[in-house]
């Protein structure tokens, strides 16, 4: 554990932030869905938080985001480091990898457009969790109005395809922010996912808030509130912040 963190300590702040000034963060976390706007290209951003949820569960969630080409975005992450408190295991999770493309700017009140094509790998350490394939495609539609903003997030689910049960969902993700005062802001979501094959749908209701400590910095909190299938509860903290400029 102590390396985990002298790994994420160097990575935040040993890389150096070059000619990164002047782009702020567009993060994803703490919540279940996307917004239509790609990285800047050239830039690279890194996203870090912690995962709780019910029966001693702990995850370490990542996402490195690089910024191709407008309007084009690539993205490496997932889960990763997870601690099964029942088990008492401790590995890494599966590997998503994941590329996003807006094909539509706002104009008044039409909102962005993109998507974002994702499949996650089986990396996972033995006995951490089903090692399987997983497949997924949203719309994204992002709208802003001043200091509030929404995303739309639509599509379909193919998880565990390389097993003999494919369980295949289509994701309903809303999401409202706003910008309260100062670097303070709120997120309310909710998420969730229609089963289409033999499994229990699965309902999230997060709210958040979020804290800019600076343009390329913002910190952020969330308790997620889950029904049917979904666990109970979930808590999410975390940080987004752009590392450096490469090109």
């Amino acid at each position: 554990m102590r390396t985990i963190a002298v790994v994420c300590l160097l990575l935040v702040f040993a890389i150096p932030q070059v000619r990164a000034g002047g782009v702020s963060v567009n993060p994803t976390r703490p919540t279940f869905s996307d917004n239509a706007h790609p990285m800047a290209t050239g830039h690279l951003e890194f996203e870090l938080g912690g995962h709780f949820w019910k029966h001693d569960q702990f995850g370490l969630p990542f996402l490195l985001k690089l910024g191709l080409a407008d309007p084009v975005e690539f993205k490496l992450g997932g889960e990763g480091f997870r601690w099964n408190g029942v088990a008492e295991e401790f590995g890494f999770s599966n590997l998503g990898l994941f590329v996003k493309a807006r094909f539509l700017r706002q104009r008044g009140m039409t909102p962005a457009m993109g998507f974002l094509g994702a499949i996650i790998l089986p990396t996972a350490s033995d006995n951490l969790r089903e090692k399987t394939c997983d497949l997924g495609f949203l719309l994204l539609m992002t709208g802003q109005f001043g200091p509030m903003s929404w995303d739309l997030n639509t599509g379909i689910r193919m998880r565990a395809i390389d097993s003999r049960n494919t369980l295949t969902d289509i994701p309903v993700i809303l999401a409202l922010s706003a910008r309260i005062v100062g670097p303070l802001g709120v997120v309310m979501e909710m998420a969730d996912y229609i089963p289409m094959s033999n499994q229990d749908n699965a309902l999230h209701l997060l709210g958040a808030i979020t804290w800019s400590l600076s343009p390329r910095l913002v910190m952020d909190f969330a308790f997620v509130k889950g029904f049917d299938g979904a666990p109970d509860w979930e808590v999410h903290f975390g940080f987004t912040t752009t590392l450096a400029r490469l090109w």
